[in-house]
């Protein structure tokens, strides 16, 4: 499917936020999803099927799903708030994105996907996803997208190992989180090997994974997880200077939720 102009620059500019599970990528999420023009979105299931996909598809086939995917599925429909999650309770509870007045609005927003074109050449709009765990699947996207940009969160090891066995994550085959499933987040050979693994070396051999595909992509910017605790601040700019984004107020009070070390 072919798109105009602003939809395809949604496409070609997307923002991902990736790194290990229990890296920081929830909290620098909540944080990037208060910067102004941006259309955040947490973990969506769809893409932990889709993006595997893209080592056994070939490229026409898997890139006209995904593109459909992301802009009538997710994009569009993240516009006009039918993407929004009133939970409190829950990570990517919509109030921490928006103010009420904000939220208010978007509600309002009466938009066609035919007029999509021209709302988005009034309303300069960047798409963020947050989703850990992809990383071999991203260096694939990144060789059809070259413009998309990564932030990378990075942790100490032993963290978020520990962190890992706390959740009980990888105890189990039968009982593992169903992205941990699939052959193509490591590769077959690899994943095959992995299942063998006991607890404790899946959790080392995990990181080490996604560290590596990591290292592969190209227009990114790191994060580690303990320079953000320590001074907010500083790394937001950092962020919000690769990424030609800026903070609102909403940004301000996120960043006085995290917790110094």
């Amino acid at each position: 499917m072919k798109y105009k102009k602003n939809i395809n620059k949604i496409l070609n500019n997307t923002i991902w936020i990736t790194g290990c599970a229990r890296s920081g990528t929830t909290i620098l999420g909540k944080i990037l999803s208060t910067l102004k023009s941006v259309e955040y979105t947490f973990e969506p299931d769809y893409l932990y099927t889709l993006l595997p996909k893209i080592h056994s598809f070939n490229k026409r086939n898997w890139l006209n799903l995904y593109n459909t995917y992301l802009i009538e599925e997710l994009f569009f429909n993240l516009c006009v708030g039918r993407k929004a999650n009133f939970r409190k309770i829950d990570d990517s509870y919509i109030g921490h994105s928006l103010s009420a007045k904000d939220l208010k609005a978007k509600l309002r927003i009466n938009l066609s996907r035919i007029d999509f074109e021209h709302y988005l050449e009034k309303n300069k709009k960047k798409l963020v996803i947050k989703i850990p765990d992809v990383s071999r699947n991203l260096v694939a996207l990144e060789k059809y997208y070259p413009k998309n940009k990564f932030i990378i969160t990075m942790r100490n090891s032993k963290s978020i190992s520990n962190s890992l066995i706390k959740k009980k994550w990888f105890r189990n085959n039968n009982n593992l989180p169903s992205i941990y499933k699939n052959r193509d987040m490591f590769g077959k050979n690899i994943h095959k090997k992995w299942l063998k693994l006991n607890e404790k070396e899946k959790t080392e051999e995990y990181i080490k994974q996604i560290n590596k595909y990591d290292k592969k992509l190209k227009n990114k910017h790191v994060l580690f997880y303990e320079n953000l605790v320590n001074d907010p601040n500083k790394e937001i700019n950092k962020i919000c200077k690769f990424l030609n984004l800026k903070k609102t107020i909403m940004t301000k009070e996120a960043i006085k939720t995290i917790r110094r070390t």
